[in-house]
């Protein structure tokens, strides 16, 4: 009977850590040598090209994990992607998404992490402003909470979970909003700044846009709400798929 516990916790785990890879649109591990102007996008989708301007570099000095992090200077450095479906992130008032990060910022003035930008209005993006918030020209804002004023890694939650959103900084929910208004734009994903403005002043590593809820997140006007960092990878998988085929086997010869 304890055998039969693990295997289905095991199977638990692989199918969540399964439809996790499967749900993530864009994954950006930042990983690479020191000084390198070429990223790639590890999600299913494989987005290409991944744009480098100014001075933005990969950086193996410091990271949150893997070989390297995203080296932005604030002046001019920002990477650029195509537009795609695969982040629209307001566009349906009935879906989940989630955007999470981590940042290890130098200097702490407004600046932009990332967002999607067609023009005026027509954009949504997640903001430093002394503290964190997410703006858009639909009527979807969540007002900066929770300033930084040292140089740690920090990890940032962006969660929509249906109509209900909120943004997480190192697991606690700092600020909220419910709101039925949508909107669609059709416009470059820009990681750093804002239309080569507000430029982000720091290191990134880990940026994930994934179409579920995929902290489980529970957004409310009380903000007491929490979530856990997990990063689930193909190999990571393809283990735990290992590890459950051998139980079963060896359930099957008892």
């Amino acid at each position: 009977m304890k055998k039969l516990t693990t295997i289905c916790a095991l199977v638990g785990v692989l199918l969540t850590a399964s439809a996790d890879v499967k749900a993530t649109v864009l994954s950006l591990n930042f990983d690479g040598a020191d000084g390198a102007t070429t990223t790639v996008d590890s999600s299913p989708n494989g987005h290409t090209p991944i744009n480098f301007f100014g001075n933005a570099q990969l950086d193996t000095a410091e990271k949150k994990s893997g070989s390297a992090s995203l080296l932005l200077d604030g002046s001019g450095d920002y990477l650029t992607i195509a537009d795609s479906p695969d982040w629209d992130v307001l566009a349906d008032a009935a879906d989940d998404w989630t955007i999470d990060f981590w940042v290890q910022q130098h200097s702490y003035g407004y600046q932009y992490y990332l967002g999607q930008r067609q023009g005026g209005t027509q954009r949504w993006a997640i903001y430093y402003e002394n503290g964190l918030g997410f703006y858009s020209g639909f009527g979807i804002s969540l007002a900066p909470a929770e300033p930084i004023s040292d140089s740690d890694w920090h990890w940032i939650a962006f969660c929509k979970v249906a109509d209900e959103y909120a943004m997480y900084k190192d697991g606690r929910q700092i600020n909220y909003t419910k709101t039925s208004a949508v909107g669609d734009i059709t416009g470059i994903l820009e990681i750093g700044t804002y239309a080569t403005m507000y430029c982000f002043d720091g290191r990134m590593d880990k940026l994930r846009i994934t179409h579920s809820n995929t902290f489980d997140a529970s957004p409310n006007e009380y903000k007491t709400d929490t979530i856990v960092f997990h990063s689930p990878e193909p190999a990571t998988i393809a283990l735990l798929g290992l590890g459950a085929l051998g139980l079963l086997r060896r359930k099957r010869k008892m």
